[in-house]
């Protein structure tokens, strides 16, 4: 699979929203904000999105696939994100997946997927791939102070947006591919090397 198009927004409600307006295309598009004013996780959440800090992007795809296994997506994506992370940070990193749709660096949140999709009976239709990481960030508000974290706290310099966005969407286009490809197995196996558990150690 491949995104050929991307829409750069300086600022946005949310990038996934956004993207929602191109479904009746039917053609793959990606958008990356500078700033989003109504990032939000599952639930609702809001998603703390300031200026320049974090990578806020969503990607507009159109799998070929049965909706009982829409949980192959946000594995994919979460598993996109790891190996994204680990470009930079290398394979020894204490990355981890926290169930269902968060990734953690050190122990806490350091980037969160959320996916919405439509369906037709029992296949999907469309999927908006929503993924924040904190990148730069150098603080974070009171109330997520204890849980949340960047790359740049955590000691992994990325040199720039650009670069982290291009690895990303290399990585989740491979993902996704190798999923149209029935490569199921493969993909989960990797993903449940991350996952979170009580016996996780760093890697």
């Amino acid at each position: 699979m491949r995104f050929r198009q991307l829409d750069y927004l300086a600022r946005v409600d949310s990038t996934s929203d956004y993207l929602k307006s191109f479904i009746e295309s039917g053609k793959t598009r990606m958008a990356v904000a500078e700033e989003q004013t109504g990032g939000r996780g599952r639930f609702g959440r809001s998603w703390h999105s300031p200026a320049g800090m974090g990578l806020y992007a969503s990607y507009l795809c159109f799998p070929s696939s049965e909706v009982r296994r829409a949980e192959d997506l946000t594995r994919g994506a979460a598993l996109s994100v790891v190996r994204a992370i680990a470009t930079w940070s290398g394979p020894e990193a204490a990355l981890r997946i926290k169930l269902p749709n968060d990734v953690l660096l050190g122990g806490k949140k350091c980037a969160g997927i959320l996916i919405e999709m439509g369906s037709q009976t029992d296949r999907i239709r469309w999927a908006v791939i929503g993924i924040g990481v904190n990148l730069f960030h150098r603080s974070f508000p009171d109330e997520l102070a204890s849980t949340a974290t960047s790359l740049s706290l955590e000691g992994i310099h990325v040199p720039n947006l650009t670069a982290f966005f291009r690895e990303l969407t290399r990585q989740l286009e491979r993902t996704l591919s190798s999923l149209e490809q029935g490569q199921r197995r493969q993909l989960r196996c990797n993903f449940e090397e991350y996952v979170l558990t009580p016996s996780s150690n760093t890697r």
